[in-house]
């Protein structure tokens, strides 16, 4: 409203310079669309690298010891000034754009500027205007075109913020491929609990490398060990049973019902996976165990603990289970992140074999339990 308000006022004080100067705002306006695209892209690579970087240092500070040991700090530390060079030159890019966009912006106020005092001085001169009305002119236009140059410099700066807010919405805006059927039933609990393969295969996207299966049967109660070389899918095996992935044919089922067909938190919470690269987050040992049973007791995780042997470790730290685990459990020891993970499950239940769980773990070999 300011703007058409000043705008009309100039038409009444001399029409006649206030059309001189408005072909000067499709200008603006013009500049702006050329380097609009300029702006978003480099602030998306500035975003970009800055990620790639920050990745570089979260990888290789968690990994020191292992670039210590194989003596690869030299090389490491040139890949880390090659990822901080990306992003500086960058970083530069997106300056240099934004100073061009502020430049070519600001020619165009300027023009309007000398454009008014060139005409409106010559209209003093041959007395077609009053100084006064001079004056006031360019204010109005001095008023006109700030708003203008405010937004200008706004929009180099929102394109920064604009950038992080794509990222943002890009990882909103993806869909999980595993969801629920639109008719799930819970985990059939009232029967046996037996796993059955049926015609399966499943292959990782760009892999050539294809998981068959033509027909496994593990009844309820027994043992069952799946061994292979590296590569073979006995980690990919235990993923399709509890559904992390969808097998691409055929049909996997436990306790008589299709994986598919059963709600996904109520097959996970009966049938778990437990990775060969253990997580655990920076919080007590307790916290950790109790991810996957939020309601499991003290008395539950005591037990638990009793059962892996880590009765004697734990009453040696300072806090017993309230002690922290560390950043990726590395206060840890290998196998302790390992027991203490593939128990997150359900703490509880965990102390018995016969507890009434299926527990699917697949490490270098595999074994699932079934119990009834």
């Amino acid at each position: 409203m300011a703007t058409l308000l000043t705008f009309g006022t100039m038409l009444m004080l001399n029409a006649r310079m206030t059309l001189a100067i408005l072909p000067l705002a499709p200008v603006f306006f013009l500049a702006r669309k050329h380097f609009r695209d300029r702006l978003e892209v480099d602030s998306d690579t500035v975003q970009q690298n800055q990620i790639a970087w920050s990745s570089f240092l979260q990888e290789h500070l968690s990994s020191i010891v292992a670039v210590q040991l194989l003596r690869q700090e030299r090389r490491q530390e040139r890949a880390a000034f090659r990822h901080l060079g990306t992003s500086v030159r960058s970083l530069n890019r997106l300056f240099r754009t934004g100073i061009s966009f502020t430049f070519y912006t600001s020619l165009t106020i300027g023009g309007a500027m000398s454009a008014v005092i060139g005409y409106g001085g010559w209209s003093v001169l041959t007395g077609a205007m009053t100084v006064g009305g001079l004056v006031a002119f360019y204010a109005y236009v001095t008023q006109l075109f700030e708003p203008l140059s405010g937004a200008a410099e706004t929009y180099v700066r929102a394109q920064k913020a604009f950038a992080s807010i794509r990222i943002v919405q890009a990882v909103l805006a993806l869909q999980p491929t595993i969801t629920n059927c639109p008719a799930v039933i819970k985990f059939p609990q009232k029967r046996p609990w037996t796993i059955e393969l049926v015609d399966v295969s499943f292959g990782y996207p760009r892999n050539r490398g294809i998981l068959s299966i033509p027909y496994l049967n593990i009844r309820a109660g027994e043992h069952v060990a799946v061994v292979g070389e590296n590569g073979a899918g006995k980690s990919t095996l235990a993923k399709l049973m509890a559904r992390l992935y969808d097998a691409d044919s055929g049909s996997i089922t436990v306790a008589g019902h299709d994986v598919r067909k059963i709600e996904i938190e109520s097959l996970r919470e009966h049938v778990c996976y437990a990775p060969p690269h253990p997580i655990l987050f920076d919080t007590t040992l307790a916290a950790n165990l109790r991810l996957g049973n939020v309601t499991a007791s003290d008395a539950d995780l005591k037990e638990v603990v009793e059962h892996v042997g880590l009765t004697a470790w734990v009453a040696t730290l300072h806090g017993g289970l309230n002690h922290r685990a560390g950043p990726g459990g590395s206060r840890l020891s290998g196998g302790q992140k390992q027991t203490s993970w593939a128990r997150e499950s359900n703490p509880a239940a965990a102390s018995h074999p016969d507890s009434g769980r299926s527990h699917v773990f697949a490490r270098r070999r595999f074994r699932a339990t079934v119990t009834r």
